[in-house]
């Protein structure tokens, strides 16, 4: 592939072109982009408790593009934020997930179905659920939330 810029273009159904000045490439969702850079991948899961699992095995992809201190928290808050989507997500449909790594950043976004919720910090009681939200505020470089679908995103930096 040539050096050439490079953008990627979505349509609907959800397929993915990576275009360049020689043409235009289609991909499937679930796959790499072709090439050094950009670095995304996009897969969607089946809302069951198996997505979290999933989900943290799409994060290893980028195993050999950052240090294990950042894969270990990529895979920790994807793993929560598919958990919440799961679980609080409509009664149908999937959970999507994509991940794109470049210039020392990797963000993640995981979609659903949902109307979108408004983000309220834990209180200090002790309860064993509901710490998602909280964790990625803690370990996230950014983070936030867009309505319609939902899509929770996080972001977190090179250490």
């Amino acid at each position: 592939m040539s050096n050439s810029p490079r953008t990627i273009t979505w349509t609907f159904p959800l397929v993915c072109c990576l275009s360049t000045l020689n043409g235009s490439i289609p991909f499937p969702l679930g796959t790499a982009v072709p090439g050094d850079r950009p670095m995304l991948h996009s897969e969607s899961f089946p809302k069951s408790p198996a997505a979290s699992a999933a989900a943290r095995q799409l994060m290893e992809r980028f195993g050999a593009e950052m240090p294990e201190s950042m894969l270990d928290d990529a895979r920790l808050l994807v793993s929560e934020l598919v958990a919440n989507a799961v679980e609080h997500a409509a009664a149908e449909g999937e959970v999507q997930v994509r991940a794109d790594l470049s210039d020392g950043r990797l963000r993640v976004e995981v979609t659903d179905s949902g109307p979108g919720f408004t983000y309220v910090p834990r209180g200090d009681d002790a309860r064993e659920r509901g710490w998602g939200l909280h964790f990625t505020n803690l370990v996230a470089s950014r983070w936030g939330i867009d309505e319609r679908p939902t899509v929770v995103w996080f972001e977190l930096d090179r250490p």
